[in-house]
């Protein structure tokens, strides 16, 4: 990790910006959820051990954080003006998560969120990486915003050009930010989120839902296969994601029809084709969903030179040829 290196606030809108504006972290098989999805903003801050990082969205995306290799991470809820799940976590304002593997992201809100990395081998140093794992998927709360106060006093020093000249103490502000934490520890008991057990089944089926996208996935047959009630069903939906099932699994095959008309070349097949191959019959309403969350008509997706993007990777799925 190179230390001692601020990079400013940069502003994403799509898939590549948001890649560009990322340094250490990576974020795979994305899903925009709406029009837009993929707008907000990212900035970093190296200190001499500790990376610290801020991240704000106003879209609604699913997605795939991957973060930094053999740190700890700690995510600090800033904001939370609608529904969010991270990995195991209900995200609500002043929550405190730990992880330090790869975390499944629906973000379905106005968020802001900054994320305290630390290396592994720096808190073995401190003799703390046995406490700190024991944290690991589970949360606090940010009591009185100690801890998020001190990050966005870090921030807002490199924000603020008058202090460019004036020395910043990375080894202080490192030393306060392992003291909050520690204090929050010892005031309070780390738990892991509590979920409802329609909530458990909900968060079941999406991670099950790339097996079977080939299929005519619909309320009926997730309520027989997971043997849930559809009130159950709707009700969970909502109050993790705030979007409806059929909403939820719609998008995703919008988003993997919208991959393969980018990728195709127009003489060789067609949207009708396509979109039947993701469970779409009707073309007028499968046109309208598609300009509704793309801002284009599916034919001039296609109509344009094959993109080779990664916005959709090909492991993110299982298909129906892999069957």
């Amino acid at each position: 990790m190179k230390n001692n290196t601020y990079y400013p606030k940069q502003k994403f809108y799509d898939y590549d910006s948001m890649q560009e504006s990322t340094k250490i972290w990576d974020q795979v098989c994305t899903y925009p959820m709406a029009l837009n999805g993929y707008q907000g903003e990212h900035e970093f801050l190296y200190l001499n051990n500790i990376l610290l990082s801020h991240t704000y969205r106003s879209g609604a995306l699913y997605y795939d954080v991957i973060p930094p290799s053999d740190f700890i991470s700690i995510g600090l809820v800033i904001k939370c003006d609608g529904k969010a799940c991270f990995g195991e976590f209900k995200l609500k304002e002043d929550d405190i998560v730990f992880f330090d593997s790869i975390q499944n992201f629906l973000v379905n809100a106005e968020i802001k969120i900054d994320i305290i990395s630390i290396p592994k081998i720096y808190l073995r140093k401190l003799n703390l990486l046995n406490q700190f794992n024991s944290y690991i998927h589970k949360k606090m709360i940010d009591k009185e915003n100690l801890l998020s106060q001190k990050v966005i006093e870090a921030f807002q020093f490199f924000r603020d050009t008058k202090n460019s000249s004036v020395d910043f103490d990375y080894t202080k502000t490192e030393e306060n930010i392992i003291t909050i934490l520690l204090d929050l520890c010892r005031q309070q008991t780390a738990k892991q989120e509590k979920f409802t057990p329609g909530e458990k089944v909900v968060l079941e089926i999406i991670h099950d839902l790339y097996k079977h996208l080939h299929k005519d996935i619909n309320i009926s047959y997730l309520t027989n296969s997971y043997n849930i009630q559809e009130r159950t069903l709707q009700k969970s939906f909502k109050s993790l994601f705030g979007l409806s099932p059929n909403y939820f699994i719609r998008t995703l095959k919008l988003n993997y029809t919208h991959k393969e008309l980018k990728q195709a070349m127009s003489r060789e097949t067609t949207v009708i084709k396509i979109a039947k191959k993701w469970g779409f019959s009707n073309m007028g309403r499968f046109s309208a969903y598609y300009r509704e969350l793309f801002g284009e008509t599916p034919s001039s997706t296609l109509s344009r030179i094959p993109a080779t993007n990664k916005n959709l990777e090909n492991f993110c799925i299982i298909t129906e040829e892999e069957f």
